[in-house]
């Protein structure tokens, strides 16, 4: 099962889904932002997370 959700970037602004998905072993990552390399996202879990761009998002 996975959930999605908005994010957004608190250095540049940028916008993404922000999806998570269970995972069977425990994972250890981080997620940027494309444009400003910020931190958007880190965790030590079983989830693993992943960002999607959406032109809807960012109005482009």
């Amino acid at each position: 099962m996975s959930n999605k959700e908005i994010i957004t970037c608190p250095k540049c602004g940028e916008k993404y889904y922000l999806i998570e998905e269970n995972y069977p072993m425990r994972d250890k990552d981080k997620l940027y932002c494309e444009k400003c390399d910020y931190i958007l996202k880190d965790w030590d879990a079983a989830v693993i997370y992943y960002l999607e761009k959406s032109k809807i998002v960012n109005n482009n």
